[in-house]
C-alpha cells in the first residue's frame, strides 16, 4: 500500500516496486514548486473523475494542479482554457499522441478543458511540464 510519507517526499513504493512513479513524482513536484513558487498541500478529495488523497498546488487561491497518486505512475489533473487548443495542436509533433487525444475529445466546461493526464513515463512528465509552462506563458497561470 502506498503512503504519504510527507509532502516533499511524495510517494513511498513497498520493497517489491518499481520506484519509477516516485522518481516521476518527485521531478513533477520539484518542478511545480520551481516554476509556480507554491508549496504543495495534502488534501483529501471528492472529485467525481478522482477520489481519494491527492496534492494540490495552489496560487493567489487559483488551482494550478492536483496530483494523484496511483501505482506506477501518477495522474494529474490540468485545467486549459479552450483557446490554448489551437496552440497545442500546432505542437502536434512535440506532444504525445494520448495527451493530444485528450485535448481533443475533452468535453468543455465553461471554456476550459479539464484533463487527468496519467503520468508513468518520462515523455508524459515531458509533455505536462510543457502544457503547463505555455499555459504560463500564454495566459499567466
Amino acid at each position: 500500500m502506498k503512503i504519504f510519507m510527507s509532502l516533499d517526499v511524495g510517494i513511498a513504493a513497498t520493497d517489491n516496486q518499481d520506484f519509477t512513479q516516485d522518481i516521476l513524482w518527485r521531478d513533477m513536484d520539484s518542478f511545480i514548486q520551481q516554476e509556480f513558487k507554491v508549496s504543495p498541500k495534502i488534501t483529501y478529495g471528492k472529485h467525481f473523475a478522482k477520489p481519494g488523497w491527492n496534492v494540490k498546488y495552489q496560487k493567489s487561491g487559483q488551482v494550478i494542479c492536483t496530483m494523484y497518486p496511483e501505482a506506477e505512475g501518477f495522474s494529474i489533473m490540468v485545467v486549459i482554457p479552450l483557446s490554448m487548443v489551437p496552440l497545442l495542436e500546432a505542437m502536434s509533433d512535440e506532444i504525445e499522441t494520448g495527451i493530444l487525444n485528450m485535448i481533443k475529445t475533452a468535453i468543455p466546461l465553461k471554456d476550459t478543458l479539464w484533463l487527468m493526464i496519467r503520468v508513468n513515463s518520462d515523455i508524459a512528465l515531458k509533455n505536462v511540464k510543457q502544457l503547463m509552462q505555455l499555459k504560463e506563458i500564454v495566459f499567466g497561470s
